[in-house]
């Protein structure tokens, strides 16, 4: 019975470390794009012309991500998954993410 208990736990670790492994490859994610569109700004002007065809469906996926990224955050501590404190800070961090990517989104319209 003790075996069967040490795979059940084992499996929940496992859980916890791919679940927080997808949290925070979502979040750099999420940078990086914002990271790209900003960089397009100052980019010179040949780069800056193909990074424009790609700026609108780019801004849509890094705000779907954030999105994303703003639920998970928030229902970690919930299942226990991670701290309240790192949860609280990286889902306000999501959602300024997600803030900039709608108001650049909807003024890019």
């Amino acid at each position: 019975m003790q075996h069967r208990a040490r795979w059940q736990q084992d499996g929940i670790y496992l859980l916890l470390g791919l679940t927080l492994a997808l949290a925070f490859l979502g979040a750099v994610v999420a940078v990086g794009g914002l990271l790209l569109l900003l960089l397009s700004v100052i980019a010179p002007a040949s780069l800056q012309a193909a990074i424009q065809s790609i700026s609108q469906p780019l801004q849509i996926g890094v705000l779907v991500i954030a999105l994303l990224e703003v639920i998970s955050w928030n229902l970690l501590p919930l299942i226990g998954f991670a701290p309240q404190r790192l949860a609280r800070r990286m889902a306000v961090g999501m959602a300024a993410i997600m803030l900039f990517m709608a108001v650049s989104l909807l003024f890019s319209l």
